[in-house]
């Protein structure tokens, strides 16, 4: 940093929670002077034991919206493992999580389910797999469902406004609300467009291109969501 320089904020993704989680409590304990010589360990405590302090998240609602807005990949994956314990009733994991949110969608958003594969809660892994069919499902699912319509929709960023499309699509800020997708050769969006008659539309736009082309597909995509921002139903 050059001297004279305001200092600034670094993010920084957490890729081994468990590891991190063991390094901070030795770290706190060694700030209150206690010395710890060996290594720190999960485990299941005993009843005998006395609750020193407890630890409450935040509220789901305000995980979720941050989570979609600024693309959070560790919470995600935090939540699909919460899910798969809560569903299965087993210990939460990429596979009990995984089979959460299948039967989730099979069973409770009516979504077609043939040929899609949910490995992480991110989306991160290349082994995913899904169509923009079975995408456009989900949306229709939780746009009109009343229990997630309202919470999901005012977490996904806003064009033009904050989050991932923050610095998209200013032409037409405030008009498309969706989720951003990209890993290596392959960039999507998803979400709700207001049309030319104030209309909502829901759409999902895929591209498995080329590595490096990633500035190039978002532009095609933010011409797509203008696009629809003009389309008027005939009158016939």
């Amino acid at each position: 940093m050059p001297r004279g320089r305001y200092a600034w904020g670094l993010s920084y993704v957490v890729t081994d929670i468990p590891d991190y989680n063991r390094a901070l409590f030795k770290s706190v304990l060694n700030q209150q002077g206690i010395n710890v010589y060996g290594r720190v360990t999960f485990g299941s405590a005993s009843d005998d034991l006395s609750l020193i302090g407890t630890h409450t998240s935040k509220p789901l609602r305000v995980l979720i919206n941050e989570m979609l807005k600024k693309s959070d990949n560790v919470i995600a994956g935090a939540l699909f493992k919460k899910l798969g314990q809560l569903y299965t009733h087993k210990q939460g994991s990429w596979e009990t999580g995984s089979i959460a949110v299948t039967q989730i969608l099979s069973n409770h958003a009516g979504v077609n389910i043939q040929g899609m594969r949910i490995l992480d809660g991110s989306g991160l892994s290349a082994e995913n797999l899904t169509t923009p069919s079975q995408m456009m499902q989900v949306l229709d699912f939780a746009y009109h469902h009343y229990g997630t319509s309202y919470e999901f929709i005012s977490s996904l960023p806003i064009a033009g406004v904050d989050g991932t499309l923050k610095h998209r699509m200013g032409n037409i800020a405030r008009k498309v609300r969706a989720k951003t997708g990209t890993i290596s050769g392959v960039v999507s969006l998803a979400g709700y467009v207001d049309s030319g008659d104030k209309e909502p539309l829901a759409f999902v736009i895929m591209i498995n291109g080329t590595k490096g082309m990633g500035w190039r597909y978002k532009s095609l995509e933010d011409k797509i969501a203008t696009a629809l921002t003009k389309y008027k139903r005939s009158v016939g």
